[in-house]
């Protein structure tokens, strides 16, 4: 029977591949020459940065991060290893912070200097 930590992890996982399709959609469309491209470029990307932020910026720190955290605290014997583990978490989720910062700003060109997606 499945916990809720369990069921957290399925979800987290389920989404994450999610953020990961939509930019391959886009591709496909611009390849495949579609009408519009752009209009429907968009419409993915805009999926793409919302998946992005609710899965690298909000559920990784949460469910992973913090956990792994949590766990490193309240064990008896400290490895090396365990501690760098958790290093490398938190600087993968310092480098999801930054490639967040380069999504935003391709956000704000679009919005505000009506940039296109498609070459």
């Amino acid at each position: 029977m499945l916990d809720i930590a369990d069921e957290a992890q399925s979800f987290f996982v389920n989404k994450w591949e999610l953020s990961s399709a939509n930019p391959q959609c886009g591709k496909l469309l611009k390849y495949f020459k579609a009408p519009d491209p752009d209009t429907t470029v968009r419409k993915f990307f805009v999926i793409f940065s919302a998946t992005w932020i609710l899965t690298r910026v909000i559920y990784f720190p949460l469910y992973v991060n913090i956990s792994a955290t949590k766990a490193l605290l309240y064990l008896d014997n400290f490895y090396f290893v365990n501690i760098v583990l958790v290093l490398l978490l938190w600087s993968l989720f310092l480098l999801h912070l930054y490639w967040t910062y380069l999504l935003l700003q391709v956000i704000y060109g679009m919005v505000f200097h009506k940039v296109s997606l498609v070459c």
